[in-house]
């Protein structure tokens, strides 16, 4: 069955936005722990965790700051729309398919709102040295590229 998409928004393979959720994350408690005494850090401009937070693990709210949730939300959405730029395929890509461009689309956007996001603030600039610094593979690579790019003030 061969779909297809009239705009950027309509691309079901990447859920609902979690973006809106991360605004609604509670403030940051450096003295909160995890259940265990985990502290990720003390305070919300630092560039390292004292302890890195897991991947893909649930953290307890107030652990990280809401500037750091909302970062790591405009990136899980940009990894999201990397991976389905990436699954396009060279062919279609290459031939200029509507899903194509749409996915190339997508990437843009999604990397235009993790820019966007990371400028917002000290803090959003903060956690995104924080999670450069920690991670690595194309998150970092995603990162580094909003960081850049935001430096170089592009659109």
């Amino acid at each position: 069955m061969k779909r297809t998409h009239e705009s950027v928004e309509a691309v079901p393979e990447l859920g609902v936005p979690i973006v809106e959720s991360a605004k609604r994350a509670p403030p940051f408690d450096n003295r909160a722990h995890d259940g265990g005494g985990h502290r990720y850090l003390t305070d919300p401009l630092a560039e390292t965790y004292i302890l890195r937070p897991p991947d893909g693990g649930v953290i307890s709210e107030g652990m990280l700051p809401p500037q750091e949730m909302g970062v790591r939300a405009a990136l899980i959405e940009a990894m999201e729309a990397f991976k389905l730029n990436a699954a396009v395929g060279f062919w279609a890509t290459a031939l200029g398919t509507k899903r194509a461009k749409v996915a190339s689309a997508l990437l843009k956007d999604k990397v235009n709102a993790l820019e966007t996001t990371i400028g917002l603030s000290r803090e959003h600039l903060a956690a995104a040295r924080r999670i450069e610094n920690s991670y690595r593979g194309e998150a970092r690579g995603l990162i580094k590229l909003a960081m850049k790019n935001l430096a170089a003030g592009k659109d």
